[in-house]
């Protein structure tokens, strides 16, 4: 049975294996930003902090640290570190990068730090008391010379001279001294010259303060701030908290949650435990839209509420769409509650991870229940998304991390025959081009297609999964199909869907290539050829240098493989050392009287010029004299050819000299008339 679900569930590490002790397993330890690392804060006789690369897992990397949070950038090996200097309010924020060796930013913060996060892999959000900034670590930056700042690994004796040096650099900012900002900018401009070189040993400076962004509501006050996210397009965020629960049942842990409007500069109180931002492009709409998920269990009128919900944001066309469902919870898990929920966006898929362990599946299009299963006895504290296999990784008490993947194989069965929808298998199949519908797709595209459907049946078979209906086949019954005034082709509808999902095959690129030539919009192939589009094959670059683009073709036919048509188009552009150079390096062997036949038939420039070329060499090629390459020319009726290829021969006395010279001008006397 467990080889038919259709999320597969494996440790990838145990924290105690590598060293960590047990009781630095916990929320405020261990930190996990992405799929990339893990972070584990360390507090003892040697503070330290373990960096676990997730790619080679098995040898952390141990640092001399001491911080109160080390959280590792989402992307690269940039670590950021927060700690609090006796008798200095607020908390010192670093960031450092680990492969340099080199500070990027610091700032001493005036309010503590109760929660930070990545936002994104160049912007953490920082959580006060009261308030919510944004530190973009990139922006703003003021470079000094490395010699001027502390450019190592982060040390303990560092940290405390660093948060000295900032607590002073803070005051004097504040103090407002026209003559420092003054030299600031000259010392600014002097260094902006510098070369480049110099400039990439540099570090950043420390006067790029935070900004905030919105004040926490009142349903946040003294609550434990547990996630803060960001959408993708910095126009709305999210934090979460959790608080005791009410007195009629305090083991339920409340959640509460801060949706803000960047935009409009207005906040909405919720209650939630989880919650993340994704893009979805819904059914009907053109465009991808930005969506809120988030799970919430609530105690309303002494009945517990748990739901799941999908609510479009921002002024949708025809109202925000809104979906929930219910998160059944089984009774032995009356007082548990969600703590992460993640979003595979290849998938389409919607994870909630609760505290004892379960994890809930949904579609995240229709908010459809897919899976739930317990994948943990321990209790899980944190999880992160892993973007690399659409699933989700999950840190729980005892030290495992584990990872819940969607398994590819059984995906599409489970759905169509366990849940039978076939609707949803359908549409996870195209969506995450999973194996399993092969039937279903090609039955509801002859349906389409049979009924005159033929936009749609060109949509699907445009879209299905493991590229099963992209054949000639298809393509030739679309082609087939009369225009109808005012629509487009369905063939066009078919390319047109590939174009915005990807890259056409060798097939679908000539076809396209054919479409386009045709209506002379040779440029709109040349911007789908740069952006890596099309495949390359013979018949595109046959059809591309029919067009005139020869230099193109010339590139299509070199990737495609076709060597005869490479050497071909090396010499009508009269590049001997190019083609003395292909030839060399491909193996491939130069007949140079069939290359001069060929180019007879199709390209007689392009043969005057190989001709010419072919005549310099001293000595010609066997079988390529002078005058047996006229006589090619006038034996196909081609007395301009052969008088420009004579007239070049007999000006050159290196090529041609004495009794040569002179039979070839009563060669060209007799023959050329």
């Amino acid at each position: 049975m467990a080889a038919q679900a259709p999320i597969v569930v494996q440790e990838r590490l145990s924290l105690p294996s590598i060293g960590v002790g047990q009781e630095f397993i916990n929320f405020k330890s261990i930190t996990m930003e992405s799929d990339k690392y893990i972070c584990v804060r360390e507090a003892g006789a040697q503070n330290q902090v373990v960096i676990v690369d997730m790619a080679s897992p098995m040898t952390p990397a141990r640092r001399q640290i001491t911080a109160d949070s080390a959280i590792m950038c989402p992307d690269k090996k940039v670590i950021a570190l927060k700690a609090t200097t006796p008798g200095v309010a607020g908390d010192a924020l670093q960031c450092f990068n680990l492969d340099t060796k080199t500070k990027l930013k610091a700032y001493q913060m005036p309010e503590s730090v109760e929660f930070w996060k990545w936002t994104s892999p160049t912007q953490l959000g920082l959580v006060t008391t009261t308030s919510v900034y944004h530190w973009d670590i990139t922006q703003c930056w003021r470079w000094l010379r490395a010699s001027a700042v502390v450019a190592a690994d982060p040390t303990p004796s560092m940290l405390v001279v660093e948060q000295q040096r900032l607590a002073a650099a803070v005051l004097a900012t504040a103090a407002g001294s026209l003559q420092r900002q003054q030299q600031q900018q000259q010392q600014q401009q002097q260094q902006q010259q510098q070369p480049q070189q110099q400039q990439q040993q540099w570090a950043t400076a420390v006067d790029a303060p935070p900004v905030k962004v919105f004040d926490r509501t009142p349903n946040l006050a003294g609550a434990q701030i547990i996630s803060y996210r960001v959408s993708a397009d910095g126009k709305w965020c999210v934090l979460i908290g959790i608080t005791p629960g009410l007195p009629e049942r305090p083991a339920l842990a409340r959640g509460v949650m801060q949706l803000y409007s960047v935009e409009q500069a207005k906040s909405q109180p919720l209650e939630a435990h989880a919650a993340a931002f994704s893009s979805v492009k819904f059914t009907g709409r053109d465009l991808p839209s930005n969506v809120i998920s988030f799970a919430q269990k609530t105690l309303k009128d002494g009945q517990v509420l748990s739901k799941l919900h999908v609510i479009e944001l921002g002024n949708a066309p025809g109202g925000a769409v809104k979906r929930n469902a219910e998160l059944f919870f089984p009774a032995e898990f009356a007082d548990d509650f969600p703590v992460s929920l993640q979003i595979s966006e290849r998938f389409g898929l919607v994870y909630v991870v609760t505290k004892l362990g379960l994890l809930f599946v949904y579609d995240l299009e229709t908010a459809t229940a897919v899976y739930r299963n317990r994948i943990s006895p321990d209790p899980i504290f944190l999880a992160s998304a892993s973007d690399t296999t659409g699933g989700i990784f999950a840190v729980n008490r005892r030290g495992q991390v584990l990872l819940a993947t969607v398994n590819e194989a059984t995906m599409v069965p489970f759905v169509s025959q366990q849940l039978n929808n076939l609707d949803l298998a359908l549409a996870m199949a195209r969506r995450g081009n999973l194996p399993g519908a092969e039937g279903l797709v090609a039955q509801q595209f002859e349906r389409q297609f049979s009924v005159g459907q033929y936009k749609e049946a060109a949509e699907v078979a445009a879209e299905s999964p493991q590229g099963i209906l992209r054949t000639k086949e298809v393509v030739e019954r679309l082609k087939s199909v009369p225009p109808t005034p005012g629509q487009k082709p369905p063939i066009l509808v078919y390319l047109g869907v590939l174009l915005q999902r990807g890259k056409l095959n060798a097939l679908e690129s000539a076809e396209l290539a054919r479409l386009v030539l045709a209506q002379n919009k040779r440029e709109l192939l040349t911007n789908w050829w740069n952006e890596g589009k099309l495949e390359a094959s013979e018949e595109l670059g046959d059809l591309v240098s029919a067009a005139g683009d020869k230099d193109m073709a010339l590139k299509i036919f070199q990737l495609s493989g076709a060597s005869g048509k490479v050497i071909v188009s090396l010499a009508e552009k009269g590049d001997m050392g190019a083609l003395m150079a292909y030839t060399g390096q491909s193996g491939t062997s130069l007949n140079y009287m069939q290359l001069l036949q060929q180019l007879m038939m199709n390209n007689p420039n392009g043969a005057v010029s190989l001709a010419k070329m072919v005549a310099k060499q001293t000595p010609p090629p066997v079988g390529c004299e002078t005058n047996t390459i006229a006589d090619l020319f006038l034996q196909r009726n081609m007395v301009r050819e052969a008088t420009a290829f004579l007239l070049d021969a007999l000006a050159d006395p290196v090529t041609v000299a004495g009794s040569q010279h002179t039979s070839l001008v009563l060669y060209g006397t007799v023959h050329v008339r």
